[in-house]
């Protein structure tokens, strides 16, 4: 084995393929899934995916239908196992829903508020002590003091 060197001339040798048939699986079902759920490395259990691959592969041996026929009755296989399966465009669905909806609730509170606001100013509801309060405040005003600042002569 050779040196690695600057002037060391390159093999023409083609890459390895890595990728097996479970991966192009696994990235379909993300494509159209997301992740579904959160991913525990703790817990030995098979997430949504794996149980994906693991579904497809089984029902691609028994059938001889395309890949779109077995990756649907695989989507349907598991939502029958209780599995919630929702595509990104339902969740994205799902989310504009929400969205109108709490943009509606938010707008009928506010027009509650509008309905229910009382057209009362503080002058309104303190009216009596606000100016009780201004002519006790010149009962204590203390016309003989002079001010400190006023340099005029008296």
């Amino acid at each position: 084995m050779e040196e690695p060197k600057y002037e060391r001339r390159i093999t023409n040798i083609d890459p390895i393929n890595i990728l097996y048939k479970e991966d192009f699986i696994r990235a379909q079902f993300y494509k159209t899934y997301g992740t579904p759920d959160v991913i525990d490395m703790t817990d030995s259990a098979a997430s949504v995916s794996q149980r994906f691959v693991e579904k497809y592969r089984q029902l691609e041996g028994a059938t001889v239908d395309d890949d779109q026929d077995i990756f649907e009755s695989t989507a349907a296989a598991l939502r029958e196992e209780g599995v919630a399966l929702k595509t990104l465009a339902e969740m994205k669905q799902e989310q504009e829903a929400g969205r109108k909806e709490r943009a509606a609730r938010a707008r009928e509170q506010q027009e509650q508020r509008q309905r229910g606001k009382l057209n009362v100013s503080v002058r309104d509801m303190f009216g009596d002590t606000v100016t009780a309060g201004q002519t006790e405040e010149a009962d204590f005003v203390d016309e003989d003091v002079l001010d400190p600042h006023d340099k005029s002569d008296k």
